[in-house]
């Protein structure tokens, strides 16, 4: 019994307990008290009726001998101090003193003959046994706290070992949760001076090189040297080239796109191909039918949980191959990760403090926060397995409202109607990309730009409107991303092509975007020349 804490809590446990005893004994001694006094009240009242009755011949017949004898029948009952017979003129007719003390009770009782008082009877007397009833409950009271002090030491052993676990646990639970808090900070810096110095040695480099020759390239035409001029512009388009591709690397590592748009199932494809790619690790996918309206804060959850613990496999199992199983039943979301590695002493790592990395200890309090459990089963050369249970609430998406097209839109899309050109609309959540499209395609005659939006669910209210031939699709956008509103517009109008438009042309996301009824997908800083021939690749 060491800490402090322990000592207070036992002593405030011992105090209560005596002052309950103490309280329920007063209890009984007021309870007691009035038992006693109600039953001395009833008793002294027979016995001042039955006296009455037995002197009023005493009086009638001014017999004070007999009255005295009366009265001395008393004797026997310990609880009397006194009791005096009256004439009715007050004086004492005949009194009966059996001790000097203080009295409890005095009753009077008139005595009455033919409607006519003769005499009036008065007895004093005490409440018999109280006392020694009271010191009897001040002893048990006693001798009860008396034992319960040592008796609490005893009996309280258990419940103060496991109080002292549970403090140790906690000051654990507390210094391993501290550190976490460090390791969060500090890796965060790390991420911000790993994203500073991407940017600095390449976006910011590729973006001075291209400024310089463009520079270069104006000078030349202003000495109409434009073959030259001509060459340091296809540096600059290389230049910018190699800038969108790393942008799009940084925007992969910290926000993988598949994950956002198209869900789990292909998210943990997506990483499994990295693993592959990455450390000549196979993950055997065993994914079922998953809810695409999970969160994204869920998702993030789930995905980066998943990645640590295959980490961990890729770190401590020395095995070429893991399994990852995913499934959702009856409101539940489970990730199930194996392999057939080295194992590890479960009860020993989970003494340990965390001395590196996320670890196991801050995926269990990472998922505590969305009241998801970690049950980990592993032994020292049987492979380790680590189960993911995370309860899930279904997001509603936002469905699509009825749109009102102002009167100017109306009267231009009454115009632009009337001539024979493949109709198309542009859905991207920046306008400046959205305009730089849109002026590329209207220098084509055979194209009419007709209207644009700027999320997925404006996008398909759009079409609802203009039934347009051709919808550009970007894929990242708010409220409802291009996946999903691409998969929305072809199930009701399957005859509208869409093509697919996003920085991010990885192999994943064209499947998704496929998968979802598109007929391709583009890269936004490729040639615009391969958009024009896949809008004119649509037509018939």
């Amino acid at each position: 019994m060491n800490s402090p804490m322990i000592r207070q809590i036992l002593l405030f446990g011992i105090v209560s307990a005596i002052i309950s005893l103490l309280l329920a004994c007063i209890g009984f001694g007021i309870v007691e008290f009035y038992k006693i006094k109600g039953e001395s009240v009833s008793r002294l009242s027979s016995q001042i009726d039955m006296l009455a009755y037995n002197l009023q011949p005493t009086l009638l017949f001014d017999d004070k001998d007999a009255a005295n004898k009366t009265l001395l029948s008393l004797k026997d009952d310990p609880s009397i101090n006194r009791a005096v017979l009256y004439q009715a003129n007050g004086q004492i007719f005949a009194m009966y003193w059996g001790h000097a003390r203080k009295y409890d009770l005095r009753l009077r009782k008139d005595i009455i003959y033919e409607n006519k008082m003769i005499g009036r009877l008065e007895i004093e007397s005490i409440y018999l046994g109280i006392n020694e009833k009271y010191r009897a409950y001040f002893l048990i009271s006693l001798l009860i706290i008396i034992i319960s002090i040592p008796a609490s030491f005893i009996f309280s052993q258990p419940i103060r070992d496991q109080v002292s676990l549970g403090v140790v646990q906690l000051q654990q639970q507390s210094d391993r949760l501290r550190l976490l808090a460090d390791q969060v900070v500090s890796t965060e810096q790390k991420e911000r001076r790993r994203i500073a110095a991407i940017i600095h040695d390449h976006l910011q480099q590729f973006l001075v090189a291209a400024k310089l020759q463009l520079g270069m390239a104006v000078r030349e035409m202003n000495k109409e040297q434009y073959e030259k001029a001509a060459l340091s512009l296809k540096r600059v388009d290389k230049y910018i080239d190699d800038t969108t591709h790393a942008a799009r690397t940084l925007t992969v590592e910290l926000r993988p796109p598949v994950l956002y748009e198209d869900g789990l199932p292909a998210a943990f494809e997506w990483l499994a191909n990295k693993f592959k790619e990455n450390h000549n690790m196979d993950i055997v996918l065993d994914v079922g039918q998953i809810p695409t309206s999970l969160s994204d804060t869920l998702k993030i959850m789930v995905f980066e949980s998943v990645k640590e613990l295959l980490l961990n496999v890729v770190k401590y199992a020395h095995v070429q191959s893991a399994e990852l199983t995913l499934k959702y039943e009856h409101g539940i979301l489970t990730a199930l990760v194996r392999d057939k590695g080295a194992g590890f002493d479960v009860q020993r790592t989970e003494k340990l403090s965390m001395d590196k990395g996320f670890g196991l200890f801050s995926i269990r309090e990472r998922l505590k926060l969305i009241n998801g459990t970690v049950k980990i089963t592993s032994q020292s050369g049987q492979g380790t397995q680590v189960q993911i249970n995370i309860p899930v609430t279904i997001e509603e998406k936002q469905g699509p409202r009825e749109a009102v097209l102002p009167q100017e839109e109306k009267e231009d899309y009454k115009q632009k109607q009337g001539r024979k050109k493949i109709t198309i609309l542009l859905a991207d959540d920046h306008k400046i990309v959205r305009e730089g499209i849109a002026n590329i395609l209207n220098e084509n005659s055979g194209f009419n730009v007709v209207a644009q939006a700027e999320d997925g669910i404006d996008a398909i209210e759009k079409v609802k409107l203009f039934h347009p031939n051709v919808v550009i699709m970007d894929i990242n956008m708010p409220r409802l991303n291009g996946i999903e509103a691409t998969r929305a517009i072809k199930k009701e109008y399957p005859d509208i092509d869409i093509i697919g438009l996003s920085v991010q042309d990885e192999k994943d996301i064209v499947v998704s975007m496929q998968k979802a009824g598109a007929v391709t997908l583009l890269n936004k800083a490729g040639d615009p020349q391969e958009l024009i021939k896949a809008i004119m690749g649509c037509m018939p």
